[in-house]
Order: structure tokens, then C-alpha cells, then sequence
């Protein structure tokens, strides 16, 4: 071989090698392993409970829900508590009328061993539960009572209705932008 032959085969070698590391060089550049994943053990399901209480089971356990508003759900636990409750709407749909009605008792084992129930109802008149051991009021004696009825008669001649200007806002003070 002469002078010229071996420089341009070196030449050559040098280019396929010069070629080789640049391809490689931008293939590598685009590589990123991805990471490998971390293993941490998992956690336990059931968790033991700091109280010095045992857990109870449910034994019995219904939820409705309606799309309408109404629902009804009830439970029952393994140490004999019992609950149950139904709300409804009263006059869907009309503005005014409108109200919702719940209905439902709850019962238990008190700590002496006697069985409490409680009935309960709570609408557009308030709440009100009844259960026999809730303490009832004593009754109204017979001349507080006479004073009562004297006084709703007083207040319903005195008062036919109410007293006092009734003013009506124009319906412009409420549609004020802001600006």
C-alpha cells in the first residue's frame, strides 16, 4: 500500500468511527431509564383500636337515598343498638309550601339494663321525642290554666293583626348593578 491508500482508508476508519460515536452519543442523550419502583411494605388492613373498648359489628345496615330529597336508612349493631330514620319532602316543588319531614327512633340498653326507645319527628312544627323514660313536665295547675285560656282570649280580641306600617320595597332597589 502506498501513502495515499492507507491515508484515505484511514480516513475512512476514521469517519465510521467518528460517524458510529456521534450517532451514539445523540441516541444516548434521549435515554432516561425509568425509575425504578420503590417497594414499601404495606400496611396493615385492620388497624387494632387504642380503645379499651371491643369493636362492634353491624349487623344490619340499609341506606336509600332518593334523588328526589326522601331517603330511609336503619342500622342495627351487634350490642343491640337500633336505629332507623325516614325523611321526606313535603310539597315538592311549590316555594313557599315547601319543608322536609324526618321521622325515625333510635333504641339502646342503658347502662343499668333498661331498654330506651326514643320516637321522634321533626318537621315545619319543630322536634319532638317521645320515649317512656324522658321526664314529663308536672301539670299545669287548674288556675294557671284558667289564666291561659283568659289571656289567648284577650290577645285574639285586642289583636286582630299586625300593627304597623307594612312597606313595600320597589323591585328596582334590588336589581342595582354594581359597578
Amino acid at each position: 500500500m502506498d501513502a495515499k491508500t492507507a491515508k484515505k482508508r484511514h480516513l475512512k476508519v476514521d469517519r465510521r468511527v467518528l460517524s458510529s460515536v456521534l450517532f451514539g452519543s445523540c441516541i444516548a442523550q434521549g435515554y432516561y431509564p425509568t425509575p425504578r419502583p420503590i417497594l414499601v411494605p404495606q400496611p396493615k388492613g385492620i388497624y387494632p383500636s387504642p380503645s379499651p373498648y371491643a369493636q362492634v359489628p353491624i349487623v344490619k345496615y340499609i341506606n336509600e337515598p332518593g334523588f328526589d330529597g326522601n331517603y330511609r336508612y336503619s342500622y342495627e349493631t351487634g350490642n343491640g343498638i337500633a336505629v332507623q330514620e325516614q325523611g321526606t319532602i313535603k310539597n315538592p316543588g311549590q316555594r313557599d309550601l315547601e319543608s322536609s319531614s324526618v321521622v325515625g327512633s333510635y333504641s339502646y340498653t342503658s347502662p343499668e339494663g333498661f331498654p330506651i326507645t326514643v320516637t321522634y319527628v321533626a318537621d315545619e312544627n319543630g322536634f319532638h321525642a317521645e320515649g317512656a323514660h324522658l321526664p314529663t313536665p308536672p301539670p299545669i295547675p287548674e288556675a294557671i290554666a284558667k289564666s291561659l285560656a283568659y289571656n289567648a282570649q284577650f290577645e285574639q280580641k285586642s289583636f286582630p293583626g299586625p300593627v304597623g306600617p307594612n312597606p313595600a320595597y320597589p323591585q328596582q332597589y334590588y336589581q342595582q348593578r354594581r359597578k
